[in-house]
């Protein structure tokens, strides 16, 4: 059974934790003469071998040949059209940017530690005129423009052939508009999450994410686990944004359908109109996504579908709440890119 790793943004769960899952092995490419260990594991002496393996098969010898030490770049950018904001003349969109990259090391034959860091920007747009944003506030109309986050986070996993699976993390995140203050833009935090296979087509799960709020508290999201494999080209699991139900062409193509959850969180300027204060930006997004993997080192993938739901709350240096304002449905389009070495 594929293994999927359920993550947010840590720009987003640790201001959202997206932890994105990092390819398990099958990254690397199978040289001639390669040979799996143990009985349970597919024989492969050529590429001809792999190649000829069906999608489990490749991932239980990926699973058991993944190198001592591998690195993966990941970089991804998505765009939000205008959004209504209920209560005011105003329209927001977003484009976001982001990219990062990390180590993974095999501890032994089941146990992994990732080391990851990733940034990502945010260009916000505030367009309209009319009723303020924020109530007793009618200078703010346009509250900020760019928003960033770095992350690190460290994790550590097990990855048995069969029974329980887990996987722990941990994460770091500065959070905020350029200018803001270094030591109020920090959020961390950290997850856990289990699994075990029912079947062997069908593994179940559960975690949670527990990270804290630049205006203080803590945020917590539980995390649904699953792995079923429905027939041998339909799968329902958990994915780094959200649920996925995925369709395999072949084995370079598929095409799913995704409900997911992000949340991000960012630290506003001392110099802003809303000074030193916070801004949340919470939505689901629906969307179908086409995933192109031409090697098992990469993975390209587009989506379109529509932030169906979202919420945006300002609050001031204290903590205290100046607006909660709900989004309309809107347009969403973005991209993913995963290689390994």
């Amino acid at each position: 059974m594929k293994k999927c790793l359920w993550g947010y943004s840590l720009g987003g769960v640790l201001a959202a934790v997206a932890l994105p899952s990092v390819p398990v092995g099958a990254q690397d490419a199978v040289d001639d003469g390669a040979v799996a260990d143990g009985t349970s594991v597919p024989e492969v002496g050529s590429k001809a071998d792999y190649l000829a393996l069906d999608r489990p098969e490749r991932w239980e010898y990926s699973r058991a040949n993944r190198p001592r030490v591998g690195y993966f770049f990941e970089a991804g950018g998505e765009y939000s059209g205008p959004s209504q904001i209920d209560g005011t003349d105003t329209e927001v969109s977003v484009a976001r940017l982001r990219g990062g990259g990390g180590l993974a090391f095999r501890l032994d034959d089941t146990t992994d530690l990732i080391l990851r860091a990733g940034s990502e920007v945010s260009y916000y747009e505030f367009d309209g005129v009319g009723r303020a944003l924020i109530p007793g506030m009618p200078g703010v109309t346009e509250p900020f423009d760019a928003v960033h986050t770095t992350t690190f986070a460290p994790i550590l996993r097990s990855l048995p052939e069969t029974g329980w699976r887990w996987t722990v993390g941990g994460g770091v995140t500065w959070a905020g508009e350029g200018g803001a203050d270094f030591g109020d833009s920090i959020i961390g935090g950290g997850f856990g999450l289990a699994s075990y296979d029912v079947t062997k087509m069908l593994r179940i799960g559960a975690g949670v994410s527990v990270v804290t709020r630049l205006d203080g508290g803590v945020f917590v999201f539980p995390i649904p686990v699953i792995e079923w494999d429905i027939t041998s080209d339909l799968q329902l699991t958990t994915t780094q944004r959200g649920i996925a139900l995925t369709h395999f062409i072949d084995e370079a193509w598929s095409l799913g359908a995704e409900v997911g959850f992000t949340r991000r969180e960012y630290r506003l300027a001392d110099d802003n109109q809303i000074s030193g204060g916070s801004f949340t930006d919470w939505r689901v997004p629906v969307t179908l996504i086409a995933t192109y993997s031409p090697s098992p080192k990469t993975i390209i993938s587009a989506r379109v579908g529509s932030d169906v739901l979202g919420e945006m709350e300002f609050n001031d240096r204290n903590g205290n709440e100046l607006a909660n304002r709900d989004l309309g449905a809107t347009l969403l389009v973005g991209f993913d890119l995963r290689i390994s070495f």
